[in-house]
C-alpha cells in the first residue's frame, strides 16, 4: 500500500487537551561514539520534533569495560543538544529500560561497541525497540522490533537477492528498507510503500533523524509497523520542505529535522 497524509494522520496518536508530558512517552535514545557525536545530536533531534513527552539520550562512557569493549568516550555534546534532552551514560539503561517505553539503538555507536550493547539490550528489554546504523549487525533478532537499513546495509544483513518482506517473514521483524522509495515490511502483513521523498535527502545524517523520529512515535504506543510508516512519510514531508527552503544541493539533515510538521 502506498502510505499518504490521510493515512498517517488516522494513525498518529491523539493529543488530548488534558494530556501532559508522560502522556506522550519517553523515547530512549543510544548513539554516539567519540568519532561520531552528530549522529547522536540528530537522532536527538528527530526524537524531539516526534511529538514525545521526554527525550533522553544515552552515550557510550566506556564505564562498563568488563561487559563492552575499551572506548574512548563520547566527545561531549551538551551545547549542541536541543535543552530538552536529557543526557546520560550507557551504564543507566537499564534504570530506563524498566519503564518499558521505546529505545532507538544504533546512530553513531560503532560496531564494537554496538554488538555487546545491542545483545544486552535485545536479551533484557521488552518495550518497543528500533535498530539502526552499526546496530544491526547485532543478529540474530529473536524478538519484534524495527530495523532501518539503507540498500547497502540490507544487503550485508540478507544478501543481493532478499526482499524486504521475505526478511521480515523470516525474522519477524519491521523491516524498513530506506531508498528513493522506502518500503516498510511486516511480518505476514503487507508492505507501506513511501514515495515523497527528494534526491537532496541523500545527504550524512538523515538516516538518524528518521531513528530518532520513529522511536518518538514508538513512545507514544504505536505498534511498530504504523511507527515505522508514519515516521518515514512525516520525513519525506520534512525532506520537501527543507528542498523548498534551501535546495537539494544543499539541504543537511538537521534542516530536514527542523522542517518536521504533524
Amino acid at each position: 500500500m502506498i502510505i499518504t497524509g490521510d493515512i498517517v494522520h488516522e494513525w498518529l496518536p491523539e493529543r488530548p487537551a488534558d494530556a501532559h508530558k508522560y502522556t506522550f512517552g519517553h523515547a530512549g535514545l543510544v548513539a554516539g561514539s567519540h568519532y561520531m557525536p552528530g549522529a547522536a545530536v540528530l537522532m536527538a533531534e528527530g526524537a524531539t520534533r516526534g511529538g514525545c513527552g521526554l527525550v533522553s539520550l544515552f552515550t557510550f562512557t566506556g564505564k562498563n569495560s568488563a561487559e563492552f569493549p575499551p572506548a574512548r568516550p563520547l566527545a561531549r555534546p551538551e551545547p549542541y543538544l536541543r535543552p530538552e534532552v536529557m543526557l546520560a551514560g550507557t551504564d543507566d539503561i537499564e534504570k530506563f529500560w524498566a519503564n518499558k517505553q521505546a529505545l532507538g539503538v544504533g546512530p553513531g555507536l560503532g560496531h564494537d561497541i554496538a554488538r555487546g550493547l545491542v545483545e544486552k539490550i535485545i536479551n533484557g528489554y521488552s518495550g518497543s525497540l528500533l535498530l539502526d546504523a552499526d546496530a544491526l549487525f547485532a543478529m540474530p533478532f529473536n524478538r519484534e522490533l524495527v530495523v532501518t537499513p539503507h540498500y547497502g546495509e540490507f544487503v550485508r544483513l540478507f544478501g543481493e537477492n532478499a526482499s524486504p518482506q521475505e526478511m521480515a517473514d523470516k525474522h519477524g521483524v519491521v523491516i524498513l528498507l530506506k531508498g528513493p522509495q522506502t518500503i516498510i515490511a511486516r511480518p505476514g502483513g503487507e508492505e507501506g510503500t513511501v514515495n515523497n521523498g527528494n534526491p537532496g535527502m541523500a545527504t550524512a545524517g538523515s538516516g538518524d533523524v528518521l531513528a530518532g523520529l520513529i522511536t518518538a512515535l514508538l513512545a507514544q504506543g504505536m505498534e511498530h509497523w504504523k511507527a515505522a510508516c508514519c515516521g518515514a512519510w512525516l520525513h519525506a514531508e520534512a525532506g520537501g520542505r527543507a528542498a523548498a527552503k534551501f535546495g537539494q544541493g544543499a539541504m543537511r539533515a538537521g534542516d530536514i529535522a527542523e522542517s518536521i510538521r504533524f
